[in-house]
């Protein structure tokens, strides 16, 4: 299933206030929280701490996140262990692509304050962007165990499992995260991502419809019901579904391939192979758009096309199995054995239990080759597929 990668969330409390950022949208939303002031020294010292705080909350509720950095540092200055101002001056650095800055201001916030459970949350987000999963996770984790009623971090959770490729647990906290915010849209979205790829295609539809009915206009969510309603078979409908979302987005390239893919499965060949060739215009460097172009080329017969597509596909993104077994295909059918093979095989590699790739590689040994190993490589070709 190809879709845009999932936004987390990022929170962070300080004053009488919390400011929730979306990541991807970017637009912050305040909803009231108390949170206890940062410890003092000299009452004169703590007193214009707290008024630096406030005014920095101040300042990025505006957007003015050099005033608001400045402000906490001054802060720091005076009070080197403020845990709010540490915890904010991470968000910040969040926000300003920065996960690995970001991950050093919230592990000390944390140190200071082991029970804070939006720094927890918020360090998951910047050890997440850095690529240590599993670290993410644990900080996810303790972010929910600490407050349970944190919704952003059940979501970020899921999210974090989900990539991981634990769906069930995925699956648990999505769902935590909307009993804890019914019109959560992006929980509901992420879980129609992880359901469906467990094949769960009719949960999975219900899920992206409620986000779009919640959010109208959320063009990732009308790509996703597509491709969902496309697990089903219900071309017509998915068709309807890309085009939504690439009519919300008219740069939206993995829509225009998902929609390449619908046509094809629809019999409409050239249009399928147009969509393709859009979404390669808009994104270049998408293996799959390159893929799904070569599926569509190669549904026309027009096998060194395609052959050309998923060479480009594989190149640019060498652990896709699919692009390497159908690479094999449309070798097979132009005869080229030898190479179809090394296709299959690398597809094998990649995936031990692809037991399509098993079974097409032995029967070009068996047809071509007359190879006498064809019955040991179906048996580890069908072996591997249940395993």
């Amino acid at each position: 299933m190809a879709r845009e990668p999932a936004s987390l969330e990022l929170t962070f409390s300080a004053g009488a206030h919390a400011v929730n950022r979306k990541q991807r949208r970017r637009q912050a939303s305040i909803q009231p929280r108390q949170v206890t002031a940062p410890a003092s020294r000299p009452a004169a010292n703590a007193a214009a701490a707290e008024a630096a705080l406030a005014a920095a909350i101040q300042h990025l509720q505006a957007g003015e996140v050099r005033q608001a950095a400045a402000l906490l540092e001054t802060v720091l200055t005076e009070q080197p262990g403020n845990h709010v101002a540490l915890h904010l001056l991470g968000v910040i650095a969040l926000q300003a692509g920065e996960p690995g800055i970001a991950a050093g201001f919230i592990a000390k916030a944390v140190a200071r304050k082991p029970d804070f459970a939006e720094a927890h949350g918020n360090l998951g987000i910047a050890l997440m962007n850095q690529g240590k999963h599993d670290d993410a996770v644990a900080s996810f984790r303790l972010a929910v165990s600490l407050q349970p009623d944190y919704a952003e971090a059940h979501y970020n959770l899921g999210h974090a499992l989900k990539n991981r490729g634990k769906l069930d647990e995925a699956v648990v906290h999505f769902r935590k995260a909307i009993a804890l915010k019914p019109g959560y849209a992006e929980a509901h979205n992420n879980l129609g991502i992880a359901l469906n790829d467990q094949g769960m295609h009719e949960a999975a539809i219900a899920s992206f419809r409620k986000v779009v009915a919640l959010w109208p206009d959320h063009a990732e969510a009308h790509d996703n019901l597509g491709t969902a309603l496309e697990g089903q078979g219900r071309h017509d409908e998915a068709v309807a579904s890309h085009q939504k979302a690439i009519a919300l987005r008219p740069d939206f390239a993995a829509a225009h391939y998902n929609l390449g893919n619908a046509l094809k499965e629809q019999g409409r060949l050239d249009e399928a192979a147009a969509a393709c060739r859009k979404a390669i215009a808009l994104a270049p460097d998408s293996a799959e758009a390159h893929y799904n172009l070569g599926n569509a080329l190669e549904s026309q017969g027009k096998l060194e096309d395609a052959v050309a597509c998923y060479r480009k596909a594989v190149s640019l993104k060498p652990d896709f199995a699919e692009a390497h077994y159908n690479l094999g295909h449309a070798l097979r059918d132009l005869g080229r054995l030898e190479e179809a093979v090394a296709s299959y095989r690398k597809a094998i590699e990649i995936r031990p239990a692809y037991f399509e790739a098993y079974y097409n590689h032995a029967l070009v040994y068996r047809f071509g080759r007359g190879d006498p190993d064809l019955p040991i490589l179906l048996v580890l070709g069908w072996r591997n597929g249940r395993e």
